[in-house]
């Protein structure tokens, strides 16, 4: 069970990666890189997928939150084993459509035991694979009300294939965020009010300041 739960938290935190994507995967997929903060070189990993359904490749940064785990899977491993434990060696080199039926029931059996980790949790709701992809989509949608940040994190082809996965709250909350427009126009207006009037009583009062220092006897 404890290889279920390492697959969902992956799932979700390499941007929603479809159960057969992470079931296939090979640890050369896992690579280390060099960057520079604060002048220091320091040495992040990324995770290179292509997408089964649509072949979109990209390069996810990993989360330190998942990172000792896809190490530990890697370990020991050659670059063309599969870093995850529910393949088997002998699937290694076997023709795509075997690998493919392979990797497709052991999605099933990963679904069955999220099945009985939710129950032993109490969780009423179904639990499955692709709940980590839906949570990772609605949290992102929630966090940045960009659904083409989403569509894009997902691989989805189509638009109307990221809109569905939304629930109505969902919907609701993302629609409701477009009311901060008139919250912000709102507060620039009353800025400018305010200015203004600020404005029109300095110009009132420099006006009666000048008219008390005219000598009577001025033209």
């Amino acid at each position: 069970m404890n290889d279920c739960r390492n697959l969902y938290l992956c799932s979700y935190y390499l941007h929603g990666l479809r159960a057969r994507d992470l079931i296939l995967a090979r640890v050369s997929q896992l690579v280390a890189e060099w960057h520079i903060v604060d002048d220091k070189p320091v040495r992040r990993y990324r995770f290179l997928t292509t997408a089964l359904k649509t072949e979109k490749t990209k390069a996810i940064v990993v989360e330190v939150e998942v990172l000792s785990i896809l190490l530990n899977y890697a370990q020991g491993k050659q670059p063309d084993d599969f870093l995850f434990p529910f393949m088997g060696d002998q699937y290694r080199t076997k023709p795509e459509a075997v690998q493919l039926r392979r990797a497709k029931a052991q999605n099933s059996y990963v679904d069955h035991l999220l099945k009985k980790i939710a129950l032993s949790l109490g969780i009423n709701k179904p639990l499955a694979m692709h709940s980590a992809r839906h949570t990772f989509a609605e949290m992102l949608m929630e966090e940045t009300g960009d659904v083409r940040l989403v569509q894009a994190s997902l691989a989805h082809a189509k638009l109307t294939t990221t809109e569905r996965y939304f629930a109505t709250g969902s919907k609701q909350s993302f629609t409701d965020k477009a009311n901060e427009l008139y919250r912000r126009q709102g507060m620039a207006r009353i800025t400018v009010e305010i200015e203004s009037v600020r404005s029109e009583t300095i110009v009132k009062h420099l006006a009666k300041q000048g008219e008390k220092t005219v000598s009577p006897n001025e033209p």
